[in-house]
Order: structure tokens, then C-alpha cells, then sequence
């Protein structure tokens, strides 16, 4: 700490002043300059000694601040290991200044001059973590990180070991040779770090002039440090605060090029959702082409195969119909002949329904106008189908997913819910998205409770895979309404 002590002298005419001071520094070297200086100078002194601690305190704090936020969002040991580093340099500058002893009410002073050392000693390890996780040099320059990772690792146990016992050791003989040992760290841990940005550099590692850059201010500070104790410059505000001032430099370029993590990290997050959604996008259409293609076929197998089938044993039944004499057997054959016509009929209605060139030829509004006359005219329920917006513009595919989502619903309400009307309705809305809506009367059920079939599962899949939600809202006794909203692109 550089504490400022101002005297007031008495007038001038007297033959001398005196200034005796009763310092206790055995076995410590005493460095301490006397100045004599007008009530003017002293206040404009301490004017720009509270300018400049509130600058540099202010541009770290605000440094530290936004570093903290963007550790806790995006969890990444880096910023964990930056945020902790300016925290000490943060206690660093505020005992620096002589700020730290009316700030914790400390009694007396050496309290507070044991803040810098520990602070200044806790700052090196965790910038080599920072510079070592940032720079990749596990990556690059293994075999250096590993020294670095094993020095890194005894100077953190040094600090650990000490610092509960520092209070100790400020009144002990060992004091000057531990601080000898903490600055010996220190100077081993800038030049590791110097020897990493230089092979760095040399292999063009992103950030790695930065980081050359910022150890050479390191390096500076330690010279200006010395130059300054030895009397080799003078008194002014920024040498003996030249330590402060550089670490606000750095933090300055350090904060830079977290900021450019940060907007690379968030570039490769938005890539890699991008990227996620149009495999999703793609895995939507590729199980849309299957499910096209397996109604296809199933369609053509009910047409060609089944189909044909009952119409040859409906042709067969007939013939035999026309040989019975007896009318009570003949009756009992023509019943047999018009059920196979109606299993025959609704094979072949089946397969129209599930053929998507029934779509391709109609359109998804026709289609589903006579999926619902069929349903209608079975007596089974009935279905009151409304359109609004461009229909005729969704694409195929969507096309697709709509009338299967239909088949299933109704068929749903047919089967579980003991419906009798169901109101359907499609929007392509001015946003480009389609809203499927469909609503029925019947007895309802418990969604938070119930665990939604295979069927309805695979849907939500499919919707989901497209981009799209699916909202169902169901009470007991008074039916169930769902929500289906998909983009049409």
C-alpha cells in the first residue's frame, strides 16, 4: 500500500522544521519519500488520486461485472477462471489505493498490506488457467502444458498454505522470505506464459499477439515496480500507481478478446441449432416420403390384391345366388352378396383415402371434404369441415401430414370418445403457418394423467419434426379440443 500522510508545517520564520518519524522496519528495508508541498498541490494531489482510482475501478468493475454474467450463461471453466482473476485484481487495486481499510473498518494498517501480496500472488495462477484454457495449449504445445499445469498446480497449494497463517508471518522473520518466494512465483508463472505466447505466436494461435502483447505489459510493470522503489523515478501519481493502471490496460484487452469468444462461441451455438433444425427438417420429410410411400402401397395392395379379391368371390357369390331354387336360401345369399359389395366398396374408398395421388389430383381441401361426406354419410358421427385463407397453397407434403393427422383424430373419436359431432377446422394463416383445429363432444379426459397412444405419439413426432406444436385441451364430460400449428415451409 502507498499510504499518503500530510503533516502541516509552521510558518516559515522560524530557523528549521523537524520531521522526526518513529517507524519500527528492523530487518526491512524502508522506502518512504518526503515531499513539501503548498495546500494547492496537496488538494489537486488528491483530486487526481480519486480520479484515478475511480477510473481504474470503474473500467474493472464494469469488466468484472459482465465477465461474471456471461460465466454464469455460459458455464465454461474459462470465464470462471477470468472472473475470479479480476475479482483479486479488483481487491488488489482497492488496497492499493488505501481504500481497503475504511471499506472493512480495519483498526489497523497492516491488515490491509496483507491484502496486496495475497491478492497480487492469487491473480497468477489464475491468469495462466485463463490463458492456457483460452489459447488451447494443451492442443498446441502439450509438453509445455504439462510443466505449466504442474508449476501452476505448487503455486496454488504455495497460496493455500500460506494465507491462513499470513498474520503470523508479517510479524515473523520468514515475512521478506515469503514474499520472496510469492514474487519468484510470479516471475516463473510471466515467464511460462511468455515462453507459450511466443511458441503460440509462432504457430499463429488465435489471440496470441494479444496475449504477447498483455505479458509484455506484465513485464513493464515489474520493471517500472522497481525503478520506482530504487528511486530511479520520481513521485507522480501514475508511476507509483503504474501497476493498477497497467492491470486496467489488460483487463481492457483481455475483455476484448472475451467478447470475441463470446460472439464466436454464440456464431458456432446459432450454427449448430441451425444445423440441428434442418436435420430435423430432414428427418420430418424423410418420414413424411415413407409414410407416402407406405400408403402408396398399401393403398395399391387393398386396390390390387384384396380389392380384386372380394370382387372375384362377390362374382362367385352371385353365381351361385342365381343357381338356388329355394327363396329362403336365396335370400340369405343376396345379403351375403350386397355385405361383400359393402366390404368391397369400403376397401376401395380405404385406398382412394390413403392414396396421396388423391391428394396430388384433388387437393388437400377436396380430399378432405370427401374423407368427411364418407364419414358422414356411415351415420357413425358427424364432421362440420371449415377452411379459411389460401388452402389450395399448402405444400404436398404438409398436405400429407394434415389428412393423416385428420384419420387419426377421427378415428380417435370414433373409437375412445363416444362422440357425435366433431368440428374441423384449417387456416393458412398471412404468417405462412397452418392451424389445424379439431374439436369433438365426447366424454373428454384427464391430459395431464393419460398417456397419449401410439398413434396420436407418432403424430406429435411428426409435428414436432416439422417444426410444429400440438396443444390438447380435454374435460371430462364435455369433450376435447386440439390445437395443431404448423409452419408451411
Amino acid at each position: 500500500m502507498y499510504p499518503q500522510y500530510f503533516f502541516s508545517t509552521p510558518p516559515f520564520n522560524t530557523d528549521s522544521v523537524f520531521l522526526v518519524l518513529l517507524v519500527d522496519k528492523r530487518n526491512e528495508q524502508l522506502l518512504a519519500t518526503v515531499h513539501l508541498i503548498s495546500n494547492q498541490e496537496m488538494q489537486s494531489w488528491t483530486q487526481q488520486y480519486n480520479q484515478l482510482f475511480g477510473w481504474i475501478l470503474g473500467i474493472v468493475g464494469a469488466i468484472f461485472l459482465i465477465n461474471l454474467l456471461l460465466a454464469i450463461q455460459v458455464k465454461e471453466s474459462m470465464y470462471v477462471y477470468y472472473s475470479l482473476f479480476l475479482f483479486f485484481v479488483l481487491v488488489y487495486i482497492v488496497a492499493d489505493f488505501g481504500m481497503l481499510q475504511p471499506l472493512l473498518s480495519f483498526k489497523t494498517a497492516y491488515k490491509t498490506d496483507a491484502f496486496r501480496p495475497i491478492a497480487m500472488a492469487c491473480t497468477a495462477p489464475l491468469y495462466m488457467l485463463f490463458f492456457i484454457q483460452i489459447m488451447n495449449i494443451k492442443k498446441f504445445i502439450p509438453w509445455l502444458f504439462k510443466i505449466a499445469q504442474y508449476f501452476n498446480f505448487y503455486s496454488i497449494l504455495f497460496i493455500v498454505a500460506i494465507a491462513p497463517f499470513y498474520q503470523i508471518i508479517m510479524f515473523s522473520n520468514i515475512k521478506y522470505t515469503i514474499l520472496s518466494i510469492a514474487y519468484f512465483n510470479q516471475i516463473i508463472t510471466i515467464s511460462l506464459l511468455f515462453i507459450m505466447s511466443g511458441f503460440a505466436l509462432y504457430k499463429r494461435v488465435e489471440f496470441s499477439g494479444i496475449f504477447t502483447v498483455s505479458l509484455s505489459i506484465f513485464i513493464l510493470t515489474h520493471i517500472v515496480n522497481h525503478l520506482h522503489h530504487i528511486g530511479f523515478l520520481p513521485d507522480r501519481m501514475y508511476w507509483v500507481h503504474f501497476l493498477p493502471i497497467c492491470y486496467a490496460i489488460d483487463c481492457m484487452l483481455m475483455g476484448a478478446v472475451v467478447a470475441q469468444k463470446f460472439i464466436q462461441f454464440q456464431g458456432r451455438s446459432n450454427a449448430l441449432l441451425i444445423e440441428m433444425q434442418n436435420k430435423d427438417k430432414e428427418l420430418a420429410d424423410k418420414i413424411t416420403e415413407m409414410k407416402e410411400s407406405d400408403l402408396s402401397r398399401i393403398s395399391q395392395f387393398l386396390h390390387d390384391n384384396i380389392g380384386a379379391e372380394i370382387s372375384a368371390l362377390r362374382l362367385h357369390i352371385e353365381k351361385l345366388t342365381d343357381q338356388q331354387t329355394a327363396s329362403d336360401n336365396k335370400d340369405e345369399w343376396q345379403k351375403i352378396v350386397e355385405r361383400t359389395g359393402k366390404i368391397a366398396d369400403d376397401i376401395r374408398r380405404t385406398s382412394h383415402q390413403l392414396s396421396p395421388t388423391m391428394i396430388q389430383q384433388f387437393g388437400l381441401i377436396q380430399s378432405i371434404e370427401h374423407y368427411v361426406m364418407d364419414i358422414n354419410d356411415s351415420g357413425k358421427m358427424y364432421i362440420q369441415f371449415d377452411h379459411e385463407g389460401n388452402c389450395h397453397l399448402i405444400q404436398l407434403k404438409k398436405s400429407i401430414i394434415i389428412l393423416q393427422i385428420i384419420h387419426e383424430l377421427t378415428q380417435n373419436s370414433i373409437k375412445h370418445s363416444a362422440s357425435k359431432n366433431i368440428i374441423l377446422q384449417l387456416f393458412l394463416h398471412e404468417n405462412n403457418q397452418i392451424e389445424l383445429v379439431v374439436e369433438d363432444d365426447g366424454k373428454g379426459f384427464d391430459v395431464q394423467n393419460t398417456t397419449l397412444g401410439l398413434g396420436l405419439n407418432q403424430l406429435q413426432k411428426i409435428i414436432q419434426l416439422s417444426g410444429g406444436n400440438l396443444i390438447i385441451q380435454s374435460v371430462i364430460h364435455e369433450g376435447t379440443t386440439i390445437n395443431i400449428q404448423i409452419p408451411n415451409d
